[in-house]
């Protein structure tokens, strides 16, 4: 009898046992520039084989196989990440890169378009795992400026431009106004 129990409850388990990893989390990067956009996706081999129906997920790891799904995962990706800036951004998609001590695939797109003043971002790259994360990282001109996470349940977030403080010449050698007693 404890022996039909236990094999009842590997039996329920096992489905969500073999969806779920360790590591359930992606990672965008965004290098703003003056007239465009680089971004990489990082995205675990479990989430995407899941996603792709391919059976074995080690397979996504081999350049080839990689390469031959390209299209599927970025038509895929495209359904789950939203860039908008002024006006809709359209994302031209590069190669995929294998990153076999990560368990991953790095995606590279592109965006042309003049510096947006604001950038929002929507991502639920796996909808179906409800404890996957996206962890963003926002780049300008070189330099870090924000970091944030998204998920199913908090999927968007809109950044703004740094902006550089520009003094004009006499504010800088100018100084405050005395007191003055009348």
């Amino acid at each position: 009898m404890v022996k039909n129990v236990v094999f009842v409850v590997a039996l329920l388990l096992a489905p969500s046992l073999a969806v779920a990893h360790p590591a359930p989390f992606s990672y965008l990067d965004l290098r703003i520039g003056k007239d465009v956009i680089d971004g990489t996706l990082v995205v675990h081999i479990i989430d995407a084989a899941h996603d792709l129906e391919i059976a074995s997920p080690e397979r996504l790891l081999d350049r080839s196989v990689a390469a031959g799904n390209l299209d599927r995962l970025t038509a895929l990706v495209m359904q789950r990440l939203t860039l908008r800036g002024d006006a809709p951004l359209t994302i031209q998609w590069g190669d995929v890169a294998t990153i076999p001590d990560r368990q991953a695939l790095e995606l590279h797109f592109r965006i042309h378009t003049a510096r947006p003043a604001t950038l929002g971002i929507h991502a639920v790259m796996f909808p179906c795992d409800r404890l996957h994360q996206t962890f963003v990282n926002v780049y300008e001109d070189g330099r870090l400026r924000q970091q944030f996470v998204l998920s199913v349940d908090n999927p968007d977030r809109t950044t703004t431009r740094a902006r550089r403080r520009e003094r004009s010449r006499s504010s800088r050698h100018s100084c405050p106004p005395a007191f003055t007693t009348s």
